[in-house]
């Protein structure tokens, strides 16, 4: 019947046909550093799940004026448990408790792609008319994003591997503002100021 699933009718009215379009199931995935694939499913039943569980309101993510993403990504707590709630079904069918998820997404490379999926999948919730324009201009924004990262992790690179800093580290040793033993021992209050 058209690949589509049967829904009954109102009283005596016949069956419905609906068809699921091609996609709309939409899915993110990445890697946590144990090499485990984890999946993203937004839907109603996960958004809800988030909504009372975390109190963030994650359809709330493409308003105008709305601080949702960033109030998710910049806040490691509420990043984690939006996380965990959104891959609960998944931990429990693998036996991965919070604590091996938290150790597996342990580095930066590992939460940037976490917030890429998580982001993504919110996005892949809305239909296509408010779907591919977001998409667009997130990539877009993702790539620049992306570069001037890289630009300014070049930037430092060609600082410290300058003469300049190098006049300023052997400036911090002979002076003892900067003392290995310090740091140790826990303290980093020694490393020289900018």
């Amino acid at each position: 019947m058209n690949g589509g699933k049967e829904r009954r009718g109102v009283g005596n009215d016949p069956p419905v046909f609906f068809s699921y379009k091609p996609g709309r199931v939409l899915i993110m995935r990445w890697k946590d550093t144990a090499g485990r694939e984890w999946v993203f499913v937004c839907n109603v039943l996960t958004m809800a799940r988030v909504k009372k569980e975390c109190g963030v309101d994650l359809t709330k993510a493409i308003s105008e004026g709305s601080t949702v993403i960033e109030d998710v990504i910049g806040d490691v707590a509420v990043f984690f448990d939006v996380v965990t709630t959104l891959l609960r079904d998944q931990m429990n069918d693998r036996g991965v408790s919070l604590e091996d998820l938290g150790a597996s997404i342990n580095d930066e490379d590992v939460v940037t792609e976490v917030a890429k999926a998580l982001v993504e999948g919110i996005i892949n919730f809305f239909p296509p008319n408010r779907r591919e324009p977001l998409k667009r201009a997130f990539r877009k924004l993702w790539d620049l994003s992306k570069e001037q990262h890289n630009l300014e992790a070049e930037k430092a690179i060609a600082i410290i591997d300058g003469p300049e800093f190098d006049g300023m580290a052997k400036q911090a040793v002979a002076t003892g503002k900067f003392n290995m033993g310090s740091m140790s021992s826990g303290g980093v209050s020694d490393l020289p100021a900018k």
